[in-house]
Order: structure tokens, then C-alpha cells, then sequence
């Protein structure tokens, strides 16, 4: 009935209806990833896609028409996923963001499967409305300062300069630096300071949703107010291009941004989802 096959990095153009958009739009810029697809009577019906780091293998995207759910579609490409990254000595990790019925329905499926959820408070992303946070008392009261500009602002070269400079303190920054074409440069805000940066938080816009997403943001220790500023900068700017209903996304990685952002944005829902095979 159904059947599954390894898709070459030539033949990508049947599945990418069955794929996330954001991994549709990395293919299209050179990126190769080991796709398996799921066929009936030689029609692409399903996919997933995979990324192996290390130890881990982690599932990019898992979809299976609706015309063809039910029917043992999504455990086959699963199975077999699960067969490739046995031989690459690693396993199976999925860490999406739970925001519509489709993604309901993964988590359901992979959780069929037998995958088990953790709960990774060192990875995570939260939600809320821009209108939520642009409304909360301890972002609203406060105007940003003058040190404070937009990406858009700034040439190729200074861009270049502060991720090095950032890079070489530690701080994450995300994939490509600040001049990487996923940002919103629009949006993204960097606090310049004599001799460095005091913070930034960097935006890309995403295709769920039509959201916003703050992919990383950082405040150095001597004035906490930096994020603050940053963060009444940014949502004001992005209330001028986009409806106050829309959602934004917070990605949060380790203890204290994840105690900071609690604390901040209170209205704020924990979305991301992390899900691994047992040993």
C-alpha cells in the first residue's frame, strides 16, 4: 500500500508541499538535508525531513497528507527515520512549536510512536501577542534610548564588526551574524555603547502564523534597563507594520533569560516541545 523511499537532493520538488516552509525555503538556498518520503501508487503522499548533529538526529519536519493519516503513513516514515539514525549511532529528537492543529497533530503522532516529551527548561520558546507585550506595565513605561538603533541603520561592516565583537565575548548570536538574510533588520535593535554594545535583540519574521520571532537577545550586567528599552524600541516599530493580534515568539536559551522572560512577560505561554527516543 504505502512505501517510503530516500529523496535525492534533485528530486525535492514533489515533496515540498509536504514540508515546512522554512525548511523549503533552505533547500532552496543549497541546503541538504536526508529526506525520506512516503509514496502510494508512486504519488508523494508524505515526508520527513532529518539533520543529524552529533548524537542526535533531529526530525525538521514530519507531514502526511490528510487524505492519507490513519493509516500507519506517519509511523512507516518514522520507523524508517528511526532505522537511518540507528546507523549514524544516533537518535531520534524532535523540538517543534505547538501552535496550530497541524502541530497538534505531530505531537500526537510522535508521541504514538513512542517518543518521550522532556522538559527542557534550557530551550524554549514562548508566545505572546505583540499587543500582550506592548501592553505590559514594566515594557510600556519606559522610551528607548538615544544609543539605541535598528540593523537598518547600520552598514554591512558595522554589523560585521559587533557580531565579532559579540562572537568574541561569548554572546550568542544567531547563525549568518547580524548581517544573515533571515533577520528583520527592521525590527532587530542593538544598544551601542563606546567600545562595544551594552545589547541587541535580534527579529526574523516566520510563515506560521505570519509571526515575529526574537531569535536572541542579550543585556550586559551593568544596566539592566537596556532590555527594556530594546524591547518598547522593537514592538513599537512593529506595531507600524504588523496587526497588535500577531504573535510573537521568544526563543530562550539557558536558566536566567528563562527566569527573565517569566518575570517580564508574565502572558507569556511556554509553545516549544521537546520530544527524544529512549536509549
Amino acid at each position: 500500500m504505502f512505501s517510503t523511499c530516500y529523496v535525492e537532493p534533485d528530486k525535492t520538488g514533489a515533496f515540498e508541499s509536504l514540508m515546512t516552509p522554512s525548511v523549503v525555503n533552505r533547500l532552496s538556498k543549497g541546503e541538504q538535508f536526508p529526506i525520506i518520503g512516503l509514496l502510494f501508487e508512486n504519488v508523494a503522499i508524505g515526508a520527513i525531513v532529518l539533520r543529524t548533529k552529533g548524537e542526535k538526529t533531529e526530525i525538521m519536519s514530519l507531514y502526511v497528507a490528510p487524505d492519507y493519516r490513519r493509516q500507519g503513513g506517519g509511523t512507516m516514515l518514522l520507523e524508517t527515520a528511526d532505522q537511518l539514525a540507528g546507523k549514524l549511532d544516533s537518535r531520534l529528537v524532535a523540538r517543534f512549536t505547538v501552535v496550530d492543529k497541524e502541530t497538534g497533530i505531530l505531537e500526537k503522532t510522535l508521541k504514538a510512536y513512542g517518543l518521550k516529551k522532556r522538559n527542557d527548561k534550557e530551550a524554549r520558546t514562548y508566545m505572546a501577542t505583540i499587543a500582550e507585550c506592548d501592553e505590559n506595565e514594566k515594557i510600556k513605561n519606559e522610551s528607548h534610548d538615544k544609543k539605541l538603533v535598528f540593523f537598518s541603520q547600520l552598514t554591512d561592516a558595522k554589523l560585521k564588526s559587533h557580531t565579532k565583537l559579540a562572537e568574541s565575548k561569548g554572546i550568542y548570536v544567531p547563525k549568518g551574524g547580524f548581517i544573515s538574510d533571515r533577520l528583520n533588520r527592521q525590527l532587530s535593535a542593538v544598544f551601542e555603547e563606546k567600545g562595544g554594545i551594552g545589547g541587541f535583540i535580534t527579529v526574523e519574521n516566520i510563515s506560521y502564523k505570519d509571526g515575529i520571532r526574537i531569535t536572541a537577545a542579550y543585556n550586559n550586567d551593568e544596566n539592566p534597563l537596556i532590555m527594556l528599552w530594546l524591547l518598547r524600541a522593537v514592538l513599537a516599530k512593529a506595531l507600524e507594520s504588523f496587526s497588535d493580534k500577531t504573535p510573537l515568539f521568544i526563543d530562550v536559551t539557558g536558566a536566567t533569560a528563562d527566569k527573565y522572560v517569566r518575570y517580564l512577560l508574565p502572558e507569556a505561554t511556554v509553545v516549544s516541545r521537546t520530544y527524544y527516543k529512549t536509549a
